[in-house]
C-alpha cells in the first residue's frame, strides 16, 4: 500500500510519482490518492484548500476499509471514490 496525491505533478516529481504508483500496482498493491488534507492538525487547519481536498477525519474514515481493498487505485477526495 502506498500513499499518493490526487493532483498532477509536473517534471521530475510527477515522473517519480507515476513510477512509484506503477511499481506498487505492478506488485499487486493498493495506491491511495489523497486530496489536500484540511482540518485540525493540518496546514489548512482553518480553511479549505482548493480541490482536490479531503477533511482529515473523512480521510481516516475512508482509509480503514482501503486496508483490505484488492489491488488497485483508490481516490480519496471529497468528490472521489
Amino acid at each position: 500500500m502506498a500513499q499518493s496525491v490526487a493532483w498532477a505533478l509536473g517534471g521530475d516529481a510527477g515522473a517519480a510519482v507515476r513510477e512509484h504508483e506503477s511499481a506498487v500496482l505492478d506488485a499487486g498493491g493498493v495506491v491511495l490518492r489523497y486530496g489536500q488534507f484540511y482540518g485540525p492538525g493540518t496546514y489548512f487547519e482553518d480553511e479549505e484548500p482548493t480541490p482536490p481536498r479531503i477533511h482529515v477525519d473523512e480521510a481516516a474514515r475512508r482509509t480503514l476499509p482501503a486496508l483490505d481493498a484488492p489491488a488497485g487505485l483508490i481516490l480519496i477526495t471529497e468528490n472521489g471514490g
